[in-house]
């Protein structure tokens, strides 16, 4: 928690990217469980009634539904690369900043190789993930309550049975997650001493 706290203190001077991302992943979320239930009513209409009227309204709503979920995936793809690019830079220069004030001693036992690779693999690995951790913090949160109420509001029987799966989904994806985090610093690791090698 200590590093993740010093990681999210990064994003603190850039508050209108942070924040365009966050709302848009929840609106996206929003947009994104009401698509399919919108399709389904158009669907019931069709083969129901089959009022034109009314199929062409809902076909309108589904039409400017796409467009507002293609404004926002534009709008969060630019602020995560804002971010991301921000971030990267404001690392960059804190870490050569304290490259420069260590002493001598320090690059007698450092290879100048190893450091460079370390700084810029582990720069690049921290701000590749914190747009998706803001991503998964507003849009996939809101996607997942959305799509249960969504499911229980259709069938509850349905959407119970489904979510059944949760849980065991949850524990298949912490072990693969925990594998390649640690296949991710061996790569890493061996990226670095091959770096400095080179050097």
């Amino acid at each position: 928690w200590s590093l993740w706290r010093r990681i999210v203190g990064h994003l603190r001077p850039y508050p209108w990217p942070v924040t365009t991302m966050i709302v848009c992943g929840l609106i996206l979320a929003a947009v994104e469980v009401l698509l399919p239930l919108v399709t389904a009513w158009i669907i019931d209409e069709a083969i129901g009634p089959g009022r034109a009227s009314r199929i062409g309204m809902l076909g309108g709503i589904y039409a400017v539904m796409l467009l507002i979920f293609s404004l926002l995936v534009w709008r969060f793809i630019t602020a995560a690369g804002t971010l991301a690019t921000r971030v990267a830079f404001d690392l960059r220069g804190t870490c050569f900043a304290r490259l420069q004030s260590l002493p001598f001693g320090y690059f007698d036992v450092r290879s100048t190789g190893w450091l460079v690779a370390r700084v810029t693999s582990d720069v690049t690995k921290v701000t590749g993930l914190l747009p998706w951790f803001l991503l998964d913090l507003g849009w996939g949160t809101t996607m997942l309550v959305g799509i249960f109420t969504a499911m229980m509001l259709v069938d509850p029987q349905l959407g119970f049975a489904v979510s059944i799966i949760v849980p065991p989904m949850a524990i298949a994806t912490w072990w693969f997650k925990r594998r390649m985090l640690e296949s991710s610093r061996r790569i890493r690791a061996a990226n670095s001493r091959i770096t400095a090698s080179y050097n």
